[in-house]
Order: structure tokens, then sequence, then C-alpha cells
């Protein structure tokens, strides 16, 4: 009984087999009966499966050898559509040279007087839209002119909230904040 099922088992697939074995033999004899078919054996100049093969690997090799060149070739970042736009440096060196006048500009003017209150006020809030625009960006934040910029926004900030808008600034905490302010400003000027 065993041997019958083996048996059967046996003669089906040697029957498949015969089965695909013609169906590949039709689909030759049909692109063979094509005419100008490029791998018609009949046809002349028709390349043999060595030449294909390597023509085929040669042409896979090169196609993935340009994608992985283009997937990982450095690009030049968009600052924006079509080239309309900013530079981020540009802007960066910008903002802070406004913010270091606007900061000159306000401690000069004398203390207790709403016009300091009112420029320590617009002082503040470009201290505050400066740190978060820069801070978290590391192109922004590693510059020597970031890191003294921001010594002095802090030690000013920590000034205001502590003593008010209108308070003067006792004259070693502003001589050291003015040095700060300077330095960034050297450094910005040379581009770092």
């Amino acid at each position: 009984m065993l041997s019958l099922k083996l048996q059967s088992i046996a003669q089906s697939r040697v029957s498949t087999r015969a089965q695909s074995r013609r169906a590949v033999s039709a689909v030759s004899v049909v692109a063979s009966a094509a005419p100008n078919a490029p791998n018609a054996p009949n046809a002349p100049n028709a390349p043999n499966a060595a030449e294909t093969t390597a023509t085929s690997r040669r042409a896979a090799v090169t196609t993935l050898l340009g994608l992985s060149a283009a997937i990982l070739a450095p690009s030049a970042p968009a600052n924006a559509f079509l080239g309309i736009g900013e530079d981020p440096s540009a802007k960066y060196v910008e903002q802070t040279q406004t913010m270091i006048d606007a900061i000159r500009a306000a401690l000069e003017l004398p203390p207790n007087t709403d016009e300091r209150e009112a420029a320590m006020s617009g002082v503040k809030k470009q201290t505050v839209a400066w740190v978060s625009d820069y801070r978290r960006d590391p192109k922004f934040a590693g510059r020597p002119s970031f890191s003294q910029m921001y010594s002095a926004v802090n030690a000013l900030d920590g000034q205001l909230v502590s003593f008010g808008l209108k308070a003067n600034f006792p004259a070693k905490r502003k001589e050291r904040m003015m040095k700060s302010i300077d330095d960034a400003e050297r450094q910005l000027k040379r581009g770092r």
C-alpha cells in the first residue's frame, strides 16, 4: 500500500516536470518564431547567453553604483525655493549685530527712566527670540560668537529678572557683560 502511494507521488512529480519542460520549450519556440527577436537563436549577430549575462551584470553594477553615489553624495543645503531667500548664516550675523547694538544703546540710557524701561523691554524680547532661534541649532551653537553672546544675554536677562527693567547695572557686571559683547562682535567680524 505504501509503495503504491510512493509510486503515484513519483509519477505525479515526473509528469509535472515534463509539463513544465513542455511549457518552457513552447515559449522558446514562440520566441524564435518572432521576427527580429533580439534573443532568437537564428538571428544574425545575436549575443550568446554569456555575453547577455555579463552585460546585464555590468548594467546592474553601474546602476547600483550610480544610485549609491547619488544617495551618498553631499549636497548643498537649499536655502529657499529657486534660490530666493536668506542664508541662515547671514541672518544669524545680522540678528546678532542688531542685538549687540540694541543692548549697547539700552545700557547707555540713564537708569530709572521710562525710555530705559521701554528699551530694556525691547531688548529682552529680542534676546528671547535670538536664543530660541539659535540655541538648539548646532551650526550656530558651536560658534565662539554665540557662546560669548549667550553669556552676555544670560547676564542681562538675569539682571532684568532680578532687579527690573529700570534698575542700574552694577559696574563689574556691566563691564564683564560689555567685554563678552565686544568679544562676540569681534568673532562675528571674523565669521566665527
